[in-house]
């Protein structure tokens, strides 16, 4: 159990560093990657939009779900030695 804690939470450190790194300047210009010339306004603001929203669906929202699972893991352990 302990080892499955530090998996969740490791994997949610991990996932908080792909969040940070994505939500810089640099990080949004590799995520976007090369607009095709020509592209009109409404497209490209789907594509900065989707850049966007890609950082917090696959980065922060993962670590969240992670640390959650992690801290729920390590109270049942914790509860699970008490004696009422």
């Amino acid at each position: 159990m302990k080892r499955v804690i530090q998996v969740a939470f490791g994997l949610s450190f991990l996932f908080l560093c792909l969040f940070m790194s994505g939500i810089t300047d640099t990080g949004q210009i590799i995520l976007r990657g090369k607009t095709p010339p020509g592209i009109g306004q409404f497209q490209l603001d789907d594509i900065y939009m989707g850049v966007a929203l890609a950082t917090w669906v696959y980065g922060l929202a993962p670590c969240v779900l992670l640390a959650l699972v992690g801290t729920a893991l390590a109270l049942v352990g914790r509860f699970k030695h008490l004696n009422w």
